[in-house]
């Protein structure tokens, strides 16, 4: 595929680009439906408003891409529905062990797409919604940003956003055992209704932030930041009954 090419308005079905290679590629307005893009190495790819439907992009190489108003999420297609694909979760695509350093996702929506063993050193996701997303043992390396976003239901399970920014992201029922926010910045997010089993906030800026479902017993929060008020629901959630002071 030529470097540096620009196309607009293709569709592209159950297309076969595995382990192509080429630079700074173009797509606007484009559809890849059910395209296997397993290996690819586009390094330095820009997308604006293209769908992807079903793909995989698997060990693909996408460093520096940079995605805008983009989906990777089909509602309408049910996982499995054709026998010449692999299997996928319903309606997403696969990043599984893909290089997406310093990659960049504003306003998309990166729902059901699993990014498990994926390198997102300086990852930015931003103003998307990723709902059941999978970010299970992929590597954020302390450098990501993952800012304003709608994370329900994702999996987070141990990962590692120490010194990231996650600020104002609704993780509304997401799973973050044991994941690792050392330091990161948390301000006005919502982190209602998660499991944070032996995560570590210590010297979080959780401030603003949603943590009534915080059991202060089981997670590591020292040194973190919070605000007064939060500090009433952080004790009450262990077993404490607190009066205003001369009561």
């Amino acid at each position: 595929m030529a470097e540096g090419r620009s196309f607009r308005n293709i569709v592209l079905r159950d297309a076969d680009l595995t382990k192509t290679e080429a630079a700074d590629l173009t797509f606007r307005d484009c559809v890849f439906d059910g395209v296997d893009l397993t290996g690819i190495s586009w390094i330095g790819l820009k997308c604006e408003s293209v769908k992807f439907k079903c793909c995989d992009l698997s060990d693909a190489d996408l460093e520096d891409a940079v995605f805008e108003n983009c989906s990777f999420f089909d509602p309408n297609h049910p996982e499995g529905s054709r026998e010449s694909r692999p299997i996928y979760p319903p309606g997403g695509c696969k990043f599984l062990r893909a290089n997406l350093h310093s990659a960049a996702f504003t306003n998309c929506d990166l729902s059901f797409c699993i990014f498990e063993g994926a390198n997102m050193f300086r990852v930015t996701i931003k103003n998307s919604k990723a709902t059941s997303a999978k970010f299970h043992r992929a590597s954020f390396n302390n450098s990501a940003r993952l800012i304003n976003n709608v994370m329900h239901y994702a999996d987070l399970r141990g990962a590692q956003l120490s010194k990231c920014d996650v600020s104002l992201t609704d993780f509304q029922w997401a799973n973050l055992d044991e994941a690792n926010f050392t330091e990161a910045v948390l301000v006005g997010s919502n982190l209602g209704g998660t499991t944070v089993r032996y995560a570590k906030f210590e010297k979080a800026d959780l401030r603003g932030a949603g943590t009534a479902s915080f059991d202060i017993r089981t997670i590591d929060l020292h040194g973190a930041k919070i605000y007064e008020s939060q500090m009433r629901i952080l004790l009450e959630n262990c077993g404490l009954v607190i009066f205003p002071d001369g009561h």
